[in-house]
């Protein structure tokens, strides 16, 4: 990859991001596809050496949880049971768009905080 399909990769990210944002749509494709263009700017990311802080976090950060299931207590179960399952689902529901929402959000930030970087040098 050249640092011209870079900065193309980091508009696509900004268009899937935002898509995201709006039409709060978690479904597998399009997150598949984020995860993969994310991986594909931090592969090239982590070849460049840019800074320490950022190399450290590209690091830190693991693949984006495509099949996340999040643990419910045993009250929402009990709400659950009684409203046959329904606030069970609003539960989870919520419970996975915050989830892909904070990590989405976090690569966002590290991808601008890479083309900041190299904008400066």
């Amino acid at each position: 990859m050249t640092l011209e399909g870079l900065f193309r990769n980091f508009t696509d990210e900004e268009f899937q991001y935002t898509r995201f944002l709006k039409t709060k749509n978690f479904d597998f494709e399009p997150l598949e596809k984020y995860s993969s263009l994310f991986e594909s700017i931090k592969e090239f990311a982590l070849t460049l050496h840019l800074n320490q802080e950022i190399n450290e976090d590209l690091i830190s950060i693991q693949p984006l949880d495509l099949a996340f299931s999040p643990r419910i207590s045993l009250i929402i179960r009990i709400v659950g049971f009684l409203t046959f399952g329904i606030s069970t689902k609003r539960v989870l529901r919520k419970k996975k768009s915050n989830y892909y929402m904070e990590e989405l959000y976090r690569r966002h930030r590290l991808v601008q905080s890479i083309q900041l970087t190299l904008k400066h040098e």
